[in-house]
C-alpha cells in the first residue's frame, strides 16, 4: 500500500527549475569541519535489494498504542525526547503524548491573530530552552511554545522573501533549510542549502552553495532533510550520498552512502524527467537516516518502490537491503511499516490502525490481546524495534 502512494505521488510532483545565480556576499562563511578519517563508507553498489524477507535480526521489542481522545488525521512528522511523543498533524496541530500515549496536550492555534499561526510548515525541538518551535511561512515567523505544557511563550519574524520548507534546532541554535535555487531576483541567503541563525531571525552563516541539484528538486511535501539521532542531528540533500552532521559551530559530512546504480549527477544536469526518473533503474533519495545500537538505517527509492537498508557501522557488514523487511506476521513481529525514527537505540515505525486491523484477521495469534479491540478508524500504534542479531 505504501508503495502504491509513494509512486503515485512521485508522479504528481514537479520538478523545480531555476535560472538565476548571484555571488555569495563576502561575509558568508562556507565552513565545513571536514575530517576524512571519521567520514565513514558506506558502499551498496553491489547490492540490488531483495524482495526476501529480512530474517530475524529485527523484532518488534514494544509498542504504544495512542490515545484516540485526540485523534490524529495524518502524521506529517514525529519526534519523541524525554518520554514524550510530539506529533504533527496534517490539521495543522501538534499533539503531544506520553510514553503510554495519553495526551498531554495540544497545540491547535490556527489563525491570523496573535500568538496564532496561519499554517505549520515544519516544527522543532529546541531540547536547550524546553521549547516546541513552530515554522510558519505563512506569517513568516518561528512561534515558541512551552514543550512541557504546550502553553505559548513567544513568536519572533524570520527572514523575508523566504520559504523554508524545514527546521531543525541543535543546542538551541536553527537551521534552516532551503533546497531551491533562487528565481526572483538577488537574494544572495538563497544560494545555500543550509542557512544557520543564532536566534532564529537572521542568518548568521551558510552551508553548501546551490548546484544542479538545487535546479532539480522534487517537491516532496512529506520528504525531510533533517533527522533526530538522540544527541545527534543528521541532514541529507535530495538526491546526494552524503549525509552530515549538524553542529553548533557547523556541520561535518560523517557518512558517503553510495547506492545501487544510483541516480548519475548528469542525468540531474540534463534535467531527466520526473515519470522517467520513477520508471528508471535508478537509485535515488535517501531518507529516513537513524541510527540505532551501532546499526544505520535508511531509505530509498527504486523501480518504483522504497528499499530499505540495515548496515552494521560497527562490523561493516550489510544486513539488508531489500523491498519488504517483513512478510509473514509472527509473534515477535506481527508488523512492520517504514522506520520513523530512533529512540533509545530502538528504531520505531508508525502502524495505522487498519494494517492492526488486517493483521489480526490474516493471521490468528499474533496480535497481543489488548489490541483485539481496535478498529480501523483508531489512532495508530507506534512499534520499537531492535536488533537482535549482528554480524560478528
Amino acid at each position: 500500500m505504501n508503495y502504491i502512494k509513494f509512486f503515485i505521488f512521485l508522479l504528481f510532483c514537479s520538478i523545480y527549475f531555476g535560472c538565476s545565480r548571484t555571488k555569495p556576499k563576502d561575509k558568508i562563511i562556507d565552513t565545513i569541519n571536514v575530517s576524512e578519517s571519521n567520514l565513514i563508507q558506506i558502499d551498496l553498489s553491489e547490492s540490488n535489494p531483495t524482495k526476501d524477507e529480512a530474517g530475524n535480526f529485527l523484532l518488534m521489542d514494544s509498542y504504544i498504542r495512542l490515545s484516540d481522545e485526540e485523534l490524529i488525521s495524518s502524521i506529517e512528522r514525529i519526534l519523541i525526547e524525554d518520554e514524550r511523543i510530539y506529533i504533527f498533524d496534517g490539521s495543522d496541530k501538534i499533539v503531544c503524548f506520553d510514553m503510554s500515549g495519553n495526551v498531554l496536550f495540544s497545540i491547535k492555534n490556527k489563525g491570523k491573530g496573535p500568538k496564532e499561526y496561519v499554517e505549520i510548515s515544519d516544527f522543532a525541538l529546541d531540547k536547550t530552552n524546553d521549547r516546541v518551535v513552530i515554522l510558519d511561512n505563512g506569517k513568516r515567523k518561528l512561534i515558541f511554545y512551552d514543550s512541557n505544557s504546550g502553553d505559548f511563550l513567544s513568536e519572533t519574524s524570520y527572514f523575508y522573501n523566504y520559504y523554508s520548507r524545514a527546521l531543525a534546532i541543535v543546542d538551541g541554535k536553527f537551521y534552516f533549510s532551503n533546497p531551491d535555487k533562487d528565481t526572483h531576483g538577488k537574494v544572495d541567503e538563497k544560494e545555500y542549502y543550509l542557512l544557520f541563525s543564532e536566534t532564529g531571525n537572521t542568518i548568521d552563516n551558510q552551508f553548501l552553495l546551490h548546484d544542479a541539484i538545487s535546479e532539480f528538486n522534487f517537491r516532496m511535501e512529506n520528504g525531510h532533510p533533517f533527522f533526530y539521532n538522540g544527541d545527534k542531528m543528521l541532514y541529507n540533500r535530495a538526491f546526494d550520498g552524503t549525509v552530515y552532521e549538524l553542529m553548533p559551530d557547523g556541520i561535518e559530512p560523517i557518512y558517503e552512502i553510495n547506492l545501487p546504480n544510483q541516480l548519475p549527477i548528469s542525468e540531474i544536469e540534463s534535467k531527466i524527467q520526473h515519470h522517467d526518473l520513477v520508471r528508471s533503474n535508478y537509485s535515488f533519495g535517501i531518507s529516513d537516516i537513524f541510527e540505532g545500537d551501532s546499526i544505520l538505517h535508511i531509505n530509498y527509492s527504486k523501480n518504483m518502490m522504497i528499499a530499505s537498508v540495515f548496515y552494521d557501522i560497527k562490523h561493516h557488514k550489510l544486513l539488508y537491503n531489500g523491498f519488504r523487511v517483513l512478510g509473514t506476521p509472527r509473534k515477535d513481529m506481527p508488523f512492520y511499516y517504514l522506520i520513523r525514527g530512533v529512540y533509545k537505540n530502538k528504531f520505531y515505525s508508525i502502524i495505522p490502525a487498519d494494517m492492526v486491523v488486517s493483521t489480526i484477521q490474516k493471521s490468528k495469534g499474533v496480535i497481543s490481546k489488548d489490541l483485539m479491540n481496535i478498529s480501523d478508524d483508531d489512532n495508530p500504534i507506534i512499534a520499537f524495534y531492535k536488533i537482535v542479531r549482528k554480524i560478528k
